[in-house]
């Protein structure tokens, strides 16, 4: 019986794991997106095998690689609740980032570009825009140093505004819709 107990908590110890790396690592792609939103809960669901696994098999290799797989999965979610060490000073250390989403059908324009500034973002995404959002948001390139905004503006189109250079963009549309993505890096304090 314990034999059949080590390798049904091996067998699902490695399953877990498998999800919890391949859903981190290629997230991006929309089958395997849906996974990854639950890395805590793998990592907490790859504990109680652990814990099973140390209670029923004595052998310390399949311990040792049992312990392996749960420190792989630890990093995907630790890095959260760990404090982040860097050369920083508390002058340059903070980002602002606003995210908006103006609604379509908004036609308090001066209102929200008022609370845009006000918030003194250095990186503010703007959801919903439409061509008349488009428009009234050009008052923001003067804020604002970098611009990447969906080039199919519909009633769902997005902006962002960086006072960052943005890097390596790119405009996709989600999987076959017309809902479009962008996507940018900045670097900040290197």
């Amino acid at each position: 019986m314990k034999r059949l107990l080590t390798y049904v908590f091996c067998l699902s110890l490695f399953v877990v794991s498998l999800i919890a790396w391949l859903s981190n690592l290629y997230g991006w792609v929309l089958p395997i997106e849906l996974f990854s939103h639950f890395q805590a809960q793998y990592f907490i669901i790859s504990l109680f095998f652990i814990l099973g696994l140390l209670l029923v098999s004595r052998d310390q290799k399949i311990q040792f690689l049992a312990i392996f797989t749960v420190t792989i999965i630890s990093i995907n979610i630790l890095s959260w609740y760990l404090p982040f060490v860097a050369n920083q000073t508390a002058e340059n250390s903070n980002l602002r980032v606003l995210v908006y989403n103006v609604y379509k059908n908004n036609e308090s324009h001066e209102k929200a570009l008022a609370m845009i500034r006000k918030n003194q973002a250095d990186l503010a995404v703007l959801l919903e825009i439409n061509e008349i959002w488009m428009q009234k948001l050009k008052q923001l390139n003067k804020a604002f140093s970098d611009v990447l905004y969906s080039s199919q503006i519909n009633d769902r189109g997005i902006a962002i505004y960086s006072k960052f250079p943005l890097e390596n963009t790119s405009k996709n549309l989600y999987g076959k819709s017309d809902k479009p993505i962008l996507s940018a890096e900045l670097t900040i304090n290197k």
